[in-house]
Parts: C-alpha cells; sequence; structure tokens
C-alpha cells in the first residue's frame, strides 16, 4: 500500500517548503518586514521610537523657528511705532492725556524689550525643576559654552559616544531642553504682545481724544 505524499511534493515527514505560509505568522523563512510607514512603505521593525524621536525633535526645532519669525516681525513693526509715537506725542498735551500718553509708551516699549528677548541668543537652556544648576544637558550647550575657548574634545567625546549608543534617548533629550528654551520664548512672545496691546490701546484713545 502506497503512502500518499504530502502537500507540496516533498518527501514524508519534510518541513513545508519556504514561502509556505506558517500558522499565524509570516512566511517560513521570511523575516517579517515591519509595520507600513505613512507614505505606503514598510520600514523596519524597530524603528517606529526612532521616526518619533525625529519627528519629535523636528516639530520642536520647527516651532522654535516660527516664534522667532513671529517676535521677529512684531519686533521691527513696533520699533516703526515707537519711533512714529515719540514724534506724535510731544509738550501741550493736559496732564491726564499726557500721563496716559506716558504709560503707553512705556507699556509700548516694555513689549518692544519682551520681543526683542525672544529672539535674544540663548547660551544655555533654562534650568530643568529638580535638576541641579550647571547640570549637564543632552544637547551639549552647557559643555559647549562653559569654558570661553569652548569645549575639549576629550571632555566630549565620551558624551557623544554615550549618545551615539542611545539615539533615540539623546534625540528625546534634545526636545526636552528645546522645549524648555520654546516655553520661555512663547512666554515672551505672550507678555510683549499684551504689552503692545495695552499701550497702543492707551495711545490710541489718547490721540483720538486731542
Amino acid at each position: 500500500m502506497t503512502a500518499t505524499p504530502p502537500a507540496g511534493g516533498g518527501p514524508p515527514g519534510a518541513a513545508p517548503a519556504s514561502g509556505t505560509p506558517a500558522p499565524g505568522g509570516a512566511p517560513g523563512g521570511v523575516p517579517d518586514a515591519g509595520s507600513p510607514g505613512a507614505d505606503g512603505g514598510r520600514r523596519p521593525a524597530g524603528a517606529g521610537a526612532q521616526f518619533v524621536a525625529e519627528r519629535l525633535h523636528s516639530a520642536v526645532r520647527e516651532e522654535m523657528g516660527r516664534a522667532d519669525t513671529k517676535a521677529s516681525i512684531l519686533l521691527s513693526g513696533a520699533m516703526a511705532v515707537l519711533v512714529m509715537v515719540l514724534t506724535w506725542y510731544g509738550d501741550g498735551l493736559p496732564a491726564l492725556p499726557a500721563a496716559a500718553a506716558a504709560a503707553g509708551a512705556l507699556l509700548w516699549a516694555a513689549g518692544v524689550v519682551m520681543l526683542a528677548a525672544v529672539v535674544m541668543p540663548r547660551r544655555r537652556p533654562p534650568a530643568r525643576p529638580g535638576r541641579a544648576a550647571g547640570a549637564a544637558d543632552g544637547t551639549f550647550f552647557a559643555d559647549l559654552t562653559r569654558f570661553p575657548g569652548g569645549a575639549s574634545a576629550e571632555a566630549l567625546l565620551p558624551r557623544v559616544a554615550r549618545a551615539g549608543r542611545e539615539p533615540q534617548r539623546w534625540m528625546v533629550e534634545q526636545s526636552c531642553t528645546l522645549g524648555l528654551i520654546l516655553a520661555v520664548k512663547y512666554r515672551w512672545l505672550r507678555r510683549g504682545v499684551l504689552c503692545l496691546a495695552a499701550g497702543g490701546a492707551l495711545l490710541l484713545a489718547v490721540r483720538l481724544l486731542q
């Protein structure tokens, strides 16, 4: 009596041929190609965390650029208005309108200073809550600016090697530090806009009541 050969034409007891789907998984002998990417391609398995870390880092840097652009545009316009205000409001105003005009000019000048604080270069990131002053951060800002001549390669190479072993962690630490800088920029930007709005309202009221 002849034994019936298994499916695939192989000898009895042989393993399924390469390419035969394994139960509940990928085809036998074919590695998992990972999850589909946003562009329709496939990313290798384990690349999701790297992708998210890179996107987070680039998003924070792009938002910092937008904050600087907003502050620069507002600053250039506010400086021009301040020059016009100084020429419009001179002597000859009664006491109350003169006081209101002076308060409006001071508020406007304070707004200009706050907008300048947004675009001012920062040599060190702001201190993090619960972190010792002067502690090293993932961006190397403190190390690069600690001495007048900059940091030495011997001091930075061990940290660069450690960051290279964990690039995702390094990018997330950079994003956290840059996020603190971004929060400071937007804080000064909001305060500057509020001061410009209050000062402009006072100056406009005095101008209309002249």
